[in-house]
């Protein structure tokens, strides 16, 4: 048994048999889910089994946190919340939210989010913070699972259009002939669709006739399936209406050695042999085929340019992004924020400028500029506000929540006239939080352009990146008030405690002494009722200034710089235990440790905790039963796990957290004497070392009060 104090810790261990542990059922649904559909299931179920308003798993990805298929984005609040949990790397807590990071191998996959909990999981008061603990890492496994098969799947999806696509023929098959697969191009190549393929209509053996009779075809099948590879060689093919067909032919093997298969890459050689033809022809010389080659090519290498400067843009686009999004996440200023985002987009377009604005009573006020206007008079006009009535190229985007291109700048949009006749495109967007509007993001560009496909995915992902940033922002800005406001009123709590504590000092010593005077010098006089009334001043005074002394205790935990040193607890056990020695005897006790480790800690500290737990395992025994401590230690991942051990009266669960409030007793004063503070300095003392405190007990059995710390690097 122990001497009171308050709630555990949110991360503590929760008791043995605790209704918040997750059921199998709930984490089996989560083990088999393979897309995130499943995954939002597997939680939907056990948001039901723990009876939350709703549990979503957040995707971590280049956009920020997105909610997985089948779940909806949660409101600003729990998002910041997620965010927080994301970035900080570590659970994060709010009045009825809670939110955990999903980490897989020193991955960050996401986050998960709980809603609708009965209490602050920061102050303890919350139940179902160990289960949703035990929960998230088999959500984070869920998610990296169903990430995995979605991108093996998109890589099937991928090669599969590549051999769709590809403009030479693909074979799959076996040694003997049988065909398993072609694709598109190998069927028009021979003038057959795919039903006809379906049908049976198309076998190797059938339109290689020459090598199906010659066997012209088994040196190379020979050569594949020992090395894996045979090198082209020539053949032919009958087309569906009976015409040669010039070919060249690789084959590879594929599958296992006891059932190989067989890819056969072709080549239409008609072009080869066409150009062979011509040579033969009369006049006809090397250098007409190859200005006939060379015009053909320069054909061919305008497309692939072209093609290239598209992948060049989307690439840009891309890398852009995913530097947007770590600068976004990094800055917490506002205007910052705002220009970070314009200057990674005008670096995607041509030359131009970025502005922001935010409607100011009758005005567009601009609140961020990247880039010169291109006209002194503009600028003036820009810095003065534009009016709201005329300004549609912010008006529109505003009202509608959607974005307004326009590939050729309409001069009478905003009513500017010749201040804006050297501008060619424009596209404004609106930058949303919390599902409104707050200000308006816009780019002029100095020439003419059509926005393309990738132009507005540019635009869009980087107004979406800044509302999740300012969202964010505002969060932690909310998030840094009140932690300020907090230690501020600790601040002041701790000070009035201090100072109450000392003040009580003087006048309890002199209730005291002047109550032994009055004993010693007058109590002959007074009658036994008056010596009674003497004692109890005498015997309260004594009680109150313990309390007094315990009050400022536990206020100095609270301030100061911890400093911490090697701590041998075996050393200090064995100290305590001389200390304690005419206690031990006095009560037929038995104090005993198993082996104990050297920790970092404050030595002052660590020897108060001890003591702490030592003299309530002494203390509270049972009568006519030897009192017996055992003090023992086991080591954790990162932390060591220490058990005090006693025999006594024990616990009822409904108590377990009531003991470690200040000043709380299960037991007036008159059966265990004490002040009611000393667990709670023993779980303020843990804290401070970065650890956890909690009981285990069975009335009349005992009690093993357990708690962690850090262990040596």
């Amino acid at each position: 048994m122990s001497d009171p104090a308050g709630p555990s810790s949110a991360s503590c261990p929760p008791p043995s048999g605790s209704p918040a542990t997750p059921s199998p059922d709930l984490t089996g649904a989560l083990a088999t889910a393979q897309t995130e559909p499943e995954i939002a299931v597997a939680l939907t179920l056990a948001a039901s089994g723990l009876n939350l308003r709703r549990l979503t798993a957040l995707r971590a990805d280049s956009d920020g946190l997105c909610p997985l298929a089948g779940q909806d984005l949660p409101a600003a609040p729990a998002l910041a919340l997620a965010h927080a949990a994301l970035i900080h790397q570590e659970a994060q807590a709010a009045p009825g939210l809670a939110a955990w990071p999903l980490t897989l191998n020193s991955q960050s996959l996401g986050t998960l989010l709980a809603e609708g909990l009965t209490g602050n999981l920061a102050d303890g008061e919350e139940t179902h913070g160990p289960a949703l603990e035990l929960l998230a890492p088999h959500c984070a496994a869920a998610l990296d699972r169903a990430q995995t098969l979605d991108e093996l799947r998109r890589r099937g999806e991928l090669f599969r259009q590549l051999a769709e696509h590809s403009p030479h023929g693909l074979i799959v098959g076996w040694p003997d002939g049988r065909i398993e697969e072609v694709n598109p191009a190998y069927l028009a190549l021979l003038g057959y669709t795919h039903e006809q393929f379906l049908a049976g209509e198309v076998g190797w053996p059938g339109l290689h006739p020459a090598e199906a009779q010659e066997h012209a075809a088994s040196a190379p099948v020979a050569e594949a399936l020992r090395t894996g590879e045979s090198g082209p060689h020539l053949t032919s093919a009958l087309t569906r209406d009976g015409q040669p067909l010039p070919l060249s032919v690789t084959l590879r093997r594929l599958g296992s050695a006891e059932r190989p298969q067989l890819a056969a890459y072709v080549r239409d050689l008609r072009a080869q042999t066409a150009a062979e033809e011509r040579l033969q022809e009369p006049g006809a010389s090397p250098e007409t085929l190859l200005r006939d080659n060379q015009h053909e090519l320069g054909v061919r290498a305008e497309v692939l340019l072209s093609q290239h400067a598209e992948l060049a843009v989307r690439t840009r686009a891309l890398d852009a992004f995913a530097l947007l999004s770590r600068d976004l996440v990094l800055e917490t200023d506002r205007a910052a924020l705002v220009r970070r985002a314009q200057e990674i987009t005008l670096d995607l377009l041509p030359p131009g400028y970025a502005v922001y604005y935010e409607p100011e009573g009758p005005v567009w006020r601009l609140k961020s500029q990247v880039g010169e206007l291109g006209h002194p008079a503009l600028q003036t006009v820009v810095d003065a506000g534009l009016p709201l009535d005329s300004a549609q190229n912010l008006n529109l985007p505003w009202r509608t929540g959607e974005p307004l291109y326009q590939d050729t700048y309409d001069l009478n949009t905003d009513q500017l006239g010749e201040l804006v006749r050297h501008i060619g495109a424009t596209a404004s967007l609106p930058v949303m939080l919390d599902g409104r509007p707050v200000g308006v993001f816009a780019v002029a560009l100095f020439g003419r352009r059509r926005w393309s496909v990738t132009d507005r995915t540019v635009m869009e992902t980087a107004t979406f990146n800044l509302g999740l940033a300012l969202d964010r922002a505002r969060a932690l800005a909310e998030v840094a008030t009140r932690t300020t406001e907090l230690e501020r009123s600790n601040a002041e709590l701790e000070r009035f405690a201090y100072v109450a504590s000392h003040d009580l000092q003087a006048p309890l010593r002199a209730m005291t002494s002047f109550s032994d005077l009055l004993t010693h010098r007058y109590g002959q006089t007074l009658d036994e009722r008056g010596r009674l009334y003497l004692q109890q001043i005498s015997e309260n005074g004594v009680h109150m200034k313990r309390l007094v002394d315990d009050l400022l205790g536990f206020s100095r935990l609270h301030t100061g710089h911890l400093a911490t040193e090697a701590c041998d607890f075996g050393g200090l056990f064995d100290q305590l235990r001389l200390r304690l020695h005419d206690e031990i005897v006095t009560l037929g006790a038995r104090v005993t440790r198993g082996p104990l480790p050297v920790v970092p800690g404050h030595k002052a500290q660590l020897d108060q905790l001890l003591q702490n737990l030592v003299q309530n395992g002494l203390k509270y025994h049972r009568e006519g039963v030897a009192p017996a401590v055992e003090v023992t230690a086991r080591r954790g991942d990162h932390e060591w796990i220490f058990a005090v051990k006693d025999n006594g009266i024990g616990i009822e669960p409904q108590h377990f957290e009531r003991i470690f409030v200040i000043f709380q007793r299960l037991h007036g004063r008159e059966q265990y004497e004490g002040t009611g503070i000393g667990l709670a300095i023993c779980q303020k003392i843990v804290e401070r070392h970065g650890g956890r405190l909690w009981v285990e007990s069975t009335p009349g059995e005992g009690s093993t009060f357990q708690f962690t710390l850090p262990a040596q690097d």
